[in-house]
């Protein structure tokens, strides 16, 4: 279970009570029973008191776990402090040095299913516990042993780096993701790469890399390590692609191997994945871990600390070597070595298989180092020139997304004074201002006036268009009467019912609430859904209406006997400058933006818009909005326009 920790600072005494209330918390959602919340709630209490009296600068971690299908929590406390000089006389009960009833760690102890302390004079204490509902163990299922640490960057709620470990018979399969940066988007791509190998963690890594790149084109990209252990035949198979630092440490030795990644961003940029093969003896520690973590450590200044728990393990590297400006992940992993049995096999090789195993290992080693060394330069200089060309089209882009916004709305402006009095002189010719017209000269005059009508739509439409695209609409909220809407579109559209075969029908709405939201936003988003009928409608009646959408939303439908419109058009009409080809729609130009806008409208007011529709049976466009526009909050301290309304921009 490859779950974040949840850091709690404990510095002072008021911090005592937030980390236990933190992690009830945790252990609440995450299943455990009352009995199991209580002993959770005392082992914090005992440790984070400790570290207020005798730590220095300490934390708690507290991360959910699953262990042999036994739900626990995993909490570790760590302090910098002076350490404990006498360990095991501490762990006895009545043994105290600050004046209590010294009964504090060997209550922890007893309330842990697991129970591991190691603590350095000066360098300070680390105490992994896990506590679940059963009070003793179950009997191990998995063969391997392991944990992990993961703590997202300072001031960030969500890891950039993400881990996993899967067991499989005699097969074991270890993951570590480390998305470029680190907040959402780093943790997006630690999530999609994540998502890919859960689907087979033990691919051939070659394939799996494959797998992963492309799962993770269009995000930020991400560094990542897998290592497969094969503890029959105690080889590992290694591959990684950037700054995962990955070793093995073999039983007895606090010396390790270092495992080779190549350079690249898997997702953005990288070579096929090159794999390495390792001996991997039983009992040995395999630790990987993001840069996040300092890669120059040794376990020289640790003495006993290599036999023990990896949860404990790993808190110890995070306390001594985590840089604390960066999502930090470290997992080891003990394959083969199952700590609560204590098993061992009698098939370990001898000395001298195993020497002559390193020996053909080094050589190989020794091979590969050469290789990597060529390819190191020419890597670095690709991944140069591929962040230099990102950013030239990034620029590029916004330039041209601005000039292109920027042109809609000066060609839009311009436009919009020959109109108005091509629209004017039309309206004195029909009006006979300056004398009698013949049939002929009416006719031709009238089409000059629907022509200047419909090209101003197109003016408005693209002029909006650009609005939005800039990122600069207003956005209008006040409160209305859906009735004082209905009457309003009834009186717009009467003059223009000219078909007497067919029917403009508003429904009541009845009992329906006050709206707060952009009238003129959802009218508008109303007349181009009638528009629409009315053009593609030659006989029936087009109906609209009002109807509560659940208890905070209300949807607006209008509905036609109209020609109807293919399965495969509903989703295409909405996207800009789309029209469908027929002979219907060659009659009626437009520029295929009305119901792009709708949506976009709707979008902006906090709704959706959506279609049902039947060839040669008609359609039903609707739109459903909020009761209550989200933006209307400190209504009474913000500036009001003339009529009322309080102005919001979406940007």
């Amino acid at each position: 279970m490859a779950a974040m920790h949840l850091r709690i600072p404990v510095r002072d005494q008021s911090q005592i009570g937030d980390a236990r209330r933190q992690a009830t918390k945790i252990a609440d959602e995450h299943g455990l029973d009352e009995t199991c919340r209580g002993r959770i709630a005392l082992v914090v209490t005992e440790l984070a008191t400790n570290l207020v009296r005798y730590g220095t600068e300490g934390e708690i971690l507290v991360r959910a776990d699953i262990v042999n299908d036994q739900k626990l929590l995993e909490v570790i406390a760590i302090d910098r402090g002076p350490g404990i000089a006498n360990l095991q006389q501490c762990l006895v009960d009545g043994y105290s040095t600050g004046g209590t009833p010294g009964n504090g760690m060997g209550a922890i102890q007893r309330l842990s299913l697991t129970f591991e302390i190691y603590s350095a004079v000066p360098a300070g204490t680390v105490i992994y516990c896990q506590v679940g509902e059963q009070e003793t163990p179950r009997v191990v299922k998995r063969r391997s042993t392991w944990s992990a640490i993961n703590i997202p960057a300072p001031q960030e709620t969500v890891c950039g780096d993400t881990w996993r470990v899967c067991e499989r018979d005699h097969q074991l399969s270890v993951l570590v993701i480390d998305g470029l940066g680190h907040g959402p988007e780093a943790a997006n791509a630690a999530a999609e790469g994540a998502e890919a190998f859960d689907r087979d963690p033990f691919l051939p890594l070659a394939t799996m890399f494959e797998n992963l790149h492309v799962r993770m084109q269009g995000t930020r990209g991400a560094a990542l390590a897998v290592a497969q252990v094969d503890t029959k035949s105690q080889q590992l198979k290694y591959a990684g692609v950037g700054n995962i630092s990955a070793s093995v440490r073999e039983p007895g030795s606090s010396t390790g191997r270092g495992l080779f990644s190549h350079n690249g961003i898997v997702g953005i940029q990288f070579r096929k994945a090159q794999v390495f093969d390792y001996p991997c003896p039983l009992g040995a520690l395999l630790i990987l871990h993001s840069d996040g973590l300092q890669t120059r450590w040794s376990f020289d200044n640790y003495p006993g600390l290599l036999p023990r728990h990896p949860g404990l393990i790993a808190a110890v590297l995070y306390r001594d070597f985590c840089r604390g400006r960066d999502d930090v992940t470290v997992v080891v992993d003990s394959p083969a070595c199952n700590r609560i049995e204590g098993l061992m096999t009698s098939d370990t090789p001898s000395l001298e298989q195993e020497n002559a195993s390193l020996r053909a290992q080094i050589q190989s080693l020794e091979q590969q180092v050469s290789i990597l060394n060529g390819e190191l330069a020419e890597t670095n200089q690709g991944v140069v020139a591929l962040y230099a060309e990102l950013d030239n089209n990034a620029i590029a882009l916004r330039e041209a997304s601005e000039l292109k916004s920027r042109f809609l709305s000066y060609m839009s402006h311009e436009f919009r004074t020959p109109l108005g009095s091509i629209r004017s002189i039309a309206r004195i010719l029909l009006d006979h201002m300056d004398g009698p017209l013949t049939g002929e000269q009416t006719r031709q005059v009238k089409f000059v006036q629907q022509a200047a009508v419909e090209l101003n739509e197109t003016v408005n439409d693209l002029l909006d268009l650009a609005k939005i695209e800039a990122g600069r609409i207003s956005i209008s909220p006040a409160w209305f009467e859906l009735v004082d809407l209905f009457e309003a579109i009834r009186g717009m559209f009467k003059p223009l019912l000219v078909n007497d075969a067919v029917s403009l029908i508003l429904e009541e709405p009845g009992e329906m609430p006050r709206v707060y939201t952009d009238d003129k936003k959802l009218s508008q988003i109303l007349r181009n859904f009638i528009s629409n009928s009315l053009k593609f409608t030659s006989a029936g009646e087009i109906r609209v209406s009002a109807r509560r959408s659940g208890e905070n939303e209300v949807t607006f439908a209008v509905s036609d006997t109209g020609i109807g419109i293919a399965p495969e058009y509903h989703q295409a009409i909405f996207k800009d400058f789309v029209q469908i080809d027929s002979p219907t729609q060659r009659k009626w130009r437009g520029t295929g933006l009305g119901l792009s806008l709708s949506k976009k409208f709707a979008e902006l007011l906090g709704g959706s818009v959506a279609l049902q529709s039947e060839l040669n049976v008609g359609s039903t466009f609707s739109v459903t909005v909020p009761l209550r526009y989200d933006g209307a909050e400190h209504l009474e301290t913000n500036d009001r326009t003339g009529d009322g309304r309080t102005p919001w921009y979406v940007k």
